[in-house]
């Protein structure tokens, strides 16, 4: 049984969309690995963090699909690899109850202060920050860890190697972009491709120097508050380029509560800690076969040239599509880490993260739904959304359900339709009614 069989399992639960917790899954990979492994040349590094935002409506289970994610990343504690014995015992223990009595003594001493928190293994920042705080809690957030540095490229030497790597799991996406979301932004821009230094410098105080900086972040929000935060600009400054918006209209299935995990379930999760403690302790470039490579570039080449052939082809992914290269790499990353602790990554995961991307691309525009000079953009986001919800629906039903939206009433609908028909985003279907007469039908394709 695979890693990401088992985390399906463990979730099976919950009610959150399935690209939800897949993508959680990838998360939980890219945030252990943190600045520590690699592919690429030597000075072009690619890293395998991760920007994820989960959109949907209120209601739609962003917050539950993290909450089991960071039950993982925040389990480890650095003490568990400093302690000799600790570290060579692989038995992990999963406490799913606790004493009220103790649980109530405990808060009373974190009132005071009485309680140490121990430190993570892997750092995380918090819920709620500012921007400068946020720069200065990075700058303190490094790790070593022992490896082998080239030496000529030939004689591999002993070193220390210095990272500062943090992640975001944050239910809501508006407890970060509070205050001075420009400076925010251009933040997560500037750490996004891991330079070796990030400096701030303040007037009342000394700069804080992030080394090595690496940051995964993982939230979720609704479309409202991606138009009410974030205008045109700043989006197409880099920050759609880089982020995954994974979308979802519904929950997967109503669950009233969680049902209590099961004995299986507990093993599963105590299986995947032990590869997340696996993950945090390796270092080294990730490579692959020259056919891989080659497969790669032809790829590429078919991604550039063939344009019609992409999986979306609203304006709003372009940036997005630039770095596709970029993306394929971390993608696959994350899914041949989730299974395996080895540095050699097979073709097939490659042609995996490309398949994952395609599918997860039809609706990634619809996170972006910002005021344009077309005023039909946002019906148009609103029909595709309506379709998945309804399956198929003929043309009276959507001009009812949207006419208030219709600026030149049937005609406006008649150009939303053509456009996605045309962009291979629904079909025409005839189906019959109660009276055996034939009825077109628009269903998402």
């Amino acid at each position: 049984m695979t890693n990401k069989e088992k985390w399906e399992a463990l979730t099976d639960g919950l009610c959150s969309p399935q690209n939800f917790l897949d993508w959680g899954w990838r998360f939980i990979i890219s945030a252990s690995l943190q600045r520590r492994v690699w592919y690429g040349p030597e000075h072009l590094k690619c890293f395998p963090n991760l920007y994820i935002v989960l959109v949907g409506r209120a209601g739609v289970g962003k917050g539950v699909a993290i909450t089991p994610v960071m039950e993982i990343l925040k389990f480890w504690k650095q003490k568990d690899f400093l302690n000799p014995t600790a570290a060579a015992n692989d038995k992990v223990q999963v406490i799913e109850n606790a004493n009220n009595e103790d649980a109530e003594q405990t808060i009373l001493q974190l009132r005071k202060g009485g309680e140490k928190i121990e430190p993570a293994r892997l750092p995380y920042a918090p819920d709620a920050t500012t921007y400068e705080k946020l720069v200065e809690d990075f700058a303190k957030s490094g790790r070593r860890i022992n490896c082998y540095y080239p030496d000529n490229f030939t004689d591999p030497k002993p070193a220390i190697y210095f990272h500062c790597s943090m992640y975001f799991t944050l239910p809501e996406l508006a407890s970060l972009l509070r205050k001075r979301t420009d400076d925010t932004v251009n933040f997560l821009l500037g750490i996004y491709d891991n330079p070796l230094d990030y400096e701030y410098k303040t007037k009342t105080k000394e700069s804080d120097r992030v080394r090595r900086g690496c940051l995964n972040l993982l939230a979720g929000t609704t479309p409202e508050f991606m138009e009410s935060v974030f205008d045109a600009n700043l989006i197409n400054q880099g920050f759609s380029s880089r982020v995954f918006f994974i979308y979802a209209n519904k929950n997967r299935k109503n669950v009233f509560s969680p049902p209590p995990l099961t004995p299986v379930q507990l093993q599963y999760k105590i299986d995947l800690l032990q590869h997340v403690r696996k993950l945090t302790c390796l270092y080294g470039k990730a490579y692959t076969s020259k056919e891989t490579e080659e497969w790669l570039q032809k790829w590429w080449n078919e991604h550039e040239e063939n344009r019609a052939g992409r999986s979306n082809s609203s304006p709003k992914l372009d940036p997005y599509y630039a770095r596709k290269n970029i993306h394929i790499q971390k993608v696959a990353m994350a899914e041949h880490f989730g299974e395996s602790t080895e540095l050699f990554i097979p073709q097939f995961r490659f042609e995996q993260a490309a398949d994952i991307l395609a599918k997860e691309e039809k609706n990634m525009h619809i996170a972006l739904t910002f005021e344009g000079i077309n005023p039909l953009g946002k019906l148009t986001d609103h029909v595709v959304e309506y379709l998945q919800n309804r399956k198929k629906a003929n043309f009276v039903d959507l001009v009812t359900e949207f006419w208030k939206s219709c600026p030149d009433g049937h005609k406006s609908m008649e150009e939303v339709l053509a456009h996605l028909i045309g962009n291979d985003r629904i079909e025409v279907v005839d189906d019959e009614d109660d009276l055996g007469r034939t009825v077109k039908n628009y269903k998402i394709i």
